[in-house]
């Protein structure tokens, strides 16, 4: 059909509008099963209209659970959406489209679920970036603070031991003061690279502060067995280190804690960090600072940085 002048008619413009438009349109039977579909869903997926029509929605979802129980939903409250990995025609990768269904079964004109859907890969991308952002440190890679304490936790909750390694390294102030902070990154990376293979399968190595780090070591319940992991980790952190301002050396402090049935997170934390601290003041030869005092400074500190990175985490996983 055509206006006066000869142009097509608003529908069909439409028409042609939604075959070209970046967003998928489609009508549902009841059932799911495609009555049409545009042009958008060969482009995004692979998959040839011929193809699609007379097939249900869900025979191309990764989860056709989650593509079928949207359409119920939708059937009976009239409106439901999903986000849902749909496969690739041509390879076994998969694409993630955010899915909105409107139950029009009953419009006379319809008599379809009215359905739009659109590609989600950057939205998922950036969550994906943001989750490994809230638990992982920037500069190394490895696990951070926050990731420490929610394995840790998960740990103690199920009756599990750990052992917990802090590791501080000496005089690294130094090392960017004489070399740079390039260099004093790049020895940073090292160490976590050294760290990693040390420590067992299994086992997590996070970067908790400036030149702090921590190995997390579940079921190891023996002291004996954490004092030769912390003797391998002092010897290999002791090798030299070839930088971009030249080779040097550095020595590092490990702090040994075990866990046991009254431990908690951020307790069983600042014990290995005031080991660490009782280790360092040994070495220069002062008084042990394991006392009273001291261990309740150190929890009190190392509690209320536990609750801030937690808040932190919380924020970003919610965004």
């Amino acid at each position: 059909m055509t206006s006066p002048n000869g142009s097509p008619d608003a529908l069909v413009r439409l028409q042609r509008a939604v075959q070209h438009a970046a967003s998928v349109t489609m009508l549902l039977d009841s059932g799911g099963t495609v009555l049409s579909v545009s042009d958008a869903f060969t482009r995004l997926l692979g998959h040839p209209s011929a193809e699609v029509v007379g097939v249900r929605l869900a025979g191309f979802a990764k989860h056709q659970k989650e593509i079928n129980a949207t359409i119920e939903r939708a059937t009976s409250e009239g409106a439901a959406r999903c986000d849902t990995p749909m496969r690739m025609a041509t390879t076994n990768a998969v694409r993630p489209l955010h899915f909105e269904m409107v139950n029009l079964l009953d419009d006379p004109e319809v008599q379809a679920i009215v359905v739009s859907a659109h590609d989600i890969t950057d939205l998922h991308d950036a969550r994906r970036t943001l989750a490994h952002l809230s638990t992982h440190d920037a500069l190394t890679g490895l696990a951070n603070r926050s990731a420490v304490l929610e394995r840790l936790d998960e740990v103690l909750s199920e009756g599990r031991s750990a052992a917990i390694v802090f590791i501080d390294i000496d005089d690294f102030k130094h090392v960017n003061d004489l070399f740079g902070h390039e260099s004093g990154d790049q020895l940073l990376r090292v160490v976590g690279e050294r760290l990693l293979t040390i420590v067992r399968t299994g086992d997590m190595v996070a970067r908790v502060g400036g030149d702090e780090f921590v190995v997390l070591a579940v079921g190891m319940d023996d002291r004996q067995v954490g004092n030769q992991l912390c003797e391998r980790i002092e010897e290999r952190l002791a090798m030299p280190y070839l930088l971009p301002g030249g080779p040097v050396r550095v020595a590092a402090t490990v702090g040994l804690a075990l866990t046991d049935d009254e431990s908690t997170v951020a307790g069983s934390l600042a014990d290995a960090d005031l080991a660490m601290f009782a280790a360092k003041a040994a070495r220069r030869g002062e008084p042990d600072v394991s006392t009273g005092h001291r261990s309740g400074n150190e929890r009190r500190r190392s509690e209320e940085h536990t609750s801030e990175l937690q808040s932190h985490l919380n924020l970003v996983c919610r965004l």
